[in-house]
């Protein structure tokens, strides 16, 4: 048996980042990008630092207008 995994994107940051709009904003182009474009459906998360979280977060915030995309992160709590 094998694994597509043709349409997956993994986030995997630094513990500790400096969060600013400018951040924010390149992030959520950059992910609406990867699913409009690149067709991205499945994202994965790292589960341990700031940009994972913040990842995790716009990923969420992106879903609300994507609803066919897919998050997998496991013990995700987000507090971004």
């Amino acid at each position: 048996m094998s694994a597509v995994l043709e349409n997956i994107c993994c986030f995997i940051g630094h513990r500790e980042i400096n969060v600013t709009d400018e951040l924010k904003e390149k992030l959520h182009m950059i992910i609406e990008r990867l699913i409009t474009e690149e067709s991205m459906d499945t994202f994965l998360f790292g589960s341990k630092s700031q940009f994972d979280d913040l990842c995790y977060d716009i990923v969420t915030e992106t879903k609300k207008n994507h609803p066919h995309i897919i998050k997998f992160c496991e013990g995700r709590i987000s507090v971004y």
